[in-house]
């Protein structure tokens, strides 16, 4: 499982360009370059050194509703810690889910899933989840409206070192 730990310190001008992609994945590197007064060799190889790295990754952020999924909810379940990670993997691995986190609390796992009626999303819960070891308890919400959704981050400052 992923974790929060490892933070790579970074140039201003991986800032520039973590920046750039952000606003505009689809921006051509020589673009980057110009924007960001670099010769086109170098804006590519720091973005490759930051794909490589894991700090930004490609992905397409598609919009379930938008896609015919009506149900769109955030489970907080209470798991059996001794069976914790058996958990979040088989949940992880259901095509209606696409977020799982360990938390801490009255709950050990965050989950995030669609669902394109009310039908399936019981299915869901009566099928697949009543399966699972160790689960004791589920608190659902449901999403009714959605105000923001982004995978922007801006670096915190102390990861960012001034390139001269």
């Amino acid at each position: 499982m992923p974790t929060l730990g490892n933070a790579m310190k970074l140039s201003l001008d991986d800032y520039s360009i973590i920046s750039l992609i952000q606003d505009d994945a689809r921006m051509s590197i020589s673009k980057v370059a110009k924007l960001t007064n670099m010769p086109e060799s170098t804006a590519r190889h720091k973005l490759n050194r930051l794909v490589d790295s894991g700090v930004i990754s490609f992905v397409a952020l598609s919009d379930p509703i938008k896609l015919g999924y009506k149900t769109w909810v955030a489970l907080m379940l209470e798991i059996d810690v001794s069976q914790l990670k058996a958990a979040a993997e088989k949940i992880a691995s259901f095509k209606e889910v696409y977020f799982v986190a360990v938390t801490n609390g009255n709950y050990q796992l965050q989950v995030s899933a669609v669902f394109r009626s009310n039908d399936e999303y019981v299915r869901f819960m009566t099928d697949d989840l009543a399966k699972i070891g160790g689960l004791k308890s589920i608190n659902t919400y449901n999403y009714l409206s959605v105000i923001k959704r982004s995978m922007a981050m801006i670096p915190p400052e102390e990861f960012i070192e001034d390139d001269q």
